[in-house]
């Protein structure tokens, strides 16, 4: 073992670390890299390799879906479109048994708009920016179940 770094001599460290992929649907660009980059300093902060797949809407997260991507979480902008309900029901249609959360900017509309997004598939809410505060729970409590 290395003096002091917890890994056994000849051992890939990066083998140690545990996967986790998270795809994310957002349709601005600037805030698809923004949130790559918060996922991935999460992942680098707890040890996990993170993989952060993108979409700029349901239909291109169905596709990346269906070209074998296997994600522990969705994470999709309800505001992008009017079609969020029904891409979060086309999703559960095709199986998708993981985890989709959505997050929008409405304040007003929010607890109806919450009780209509959950009832159509979502397993968590949470209202806009996507910080770092805001999602450290929600993927704390997946990679601690994995």
């Amino acid at each position: 073992m290395r003096k002091g770094s917890g890994v056994a001599e000849g051992s890939d460290s990066s083998t140690m670390m545990k996967n986790f992929c998270v795809l994310v649907v957002e349709d601005d660009s600037y805030l698809r890299n923004l949130y790559r980059r918060l996922l991935n300093v999460f992942g680098f902060l707890n040890d996990f390799q993170m993989k952060v797949e993108m979409a700029a809407n349901g239909k291109e997260a169905v596709d990346v879906l269906r070209g074998g991507v296997s994600s522990n979480l969705i994470i999709m902008d309800m505001d992008r479109s009017t079609n969020a309900l029904e891409e979060i029901r086309e999703l559960r249609a095709l199986g998708v048994e993981r985890n989709i959360i959505g997050y929008t900017s409405s304040t007003a509309e929010a607890p109806d708009q919450q009780k209509t997004f959950m009832e159509a598939g979502l397993n968590g809410w949470f209202q806009k920016p996507m910080t770092f505060e805001i999602i450290t729970p929600f993927l704390s409590n997946l990679t601690n179940n994995n």
